[in-house]
């Protein structure tokens, strides 16, 4: 994964325990040289970072799949302030694979897991800042691979789901606010496809 901030740094996330210095699964580039984000994300080799997002204050987000940042516990998703990371609250058991910021500042997050600290959550889930919470009965039956945010505020899903609540998704939908609605069906030939980017 790769991110532009908002004061023109890259950051590369992924899995490596190198970018030209000791950087576990992360490190940002200055227009010089690389430098690692503080300890990093996890230090076994399986680990990666999938997903990066900048929040409106400058703060770095990382999503994958992980269980620490900065040394401490951190489940597929932590938060970077410049200084230090911490963890989002008790984290996704499972992997995140897409992030995205919404208008008023909430994390969504996709990818394969059924759980946000302890809230069910099928596959997608929102943080407002202090809980996790469900976004209706989830995109179930797959997993999310990519998530972004319409104008209007609707937030696109796309990946290998195949329903989404009580109705009939496959690969791409649209949370209204209220409930998941359809934009179409992803199929490949006869068989269901998947997007994997928005």
């Amino acid at each position: 994964s790769l991110l532009v901030t908002s004061n023109g740094t890259l950051v590369a996330g992924g899995q490596f325990s190198r970018l030209d210095v000791s950087a576990a699964k992360i490190a940002q580039w200055n227009g010089a040289a690389w430098a690692p984000l503080g300890l990093g994300i996890g230090t076994g080799s399986s680990f990666s970072v999938k997903a990066l997002a900048e929040t409106a204050s400058g703060d770095i987000i990382a999503g994958g799949f992980f269980n620490t940042a900065g040394g401490q516990s951190s489940l597929a998703i932590a938060r970077w302030n410049g200084l230090a990371w911490s963890p989002i609250g008790n984290g996704i058991v499972g992997t995140v694979n897409a992030l995205a910021i919404a208008g008023n500042g909430d994390i969504i997050a996709g990818g394969s897991f059924t759980s946000a600290s302890g809230t069910a959550a099928f596959n997608i889930a929102r943080w407002n800042g202090a809980n996790w919470l469900a976004l209706a009965g989830g995109l179930p039956n797959g997993n999310v691979q990519a998530v972004a945010i319409m104008q209007d505020g609707s937030i696109i899903a796309g990946g290998t789901f195949d329903t989404g609540g009580a109705s009939p998704l496959r690969g791409i939908a649209k949370w209204n606010g209220s409930a998941w609605v359809s934009i179409g069906a992803i199929t490949n030939g006869s068989s269901s496809g998947r997007v994997q980017s928005l």
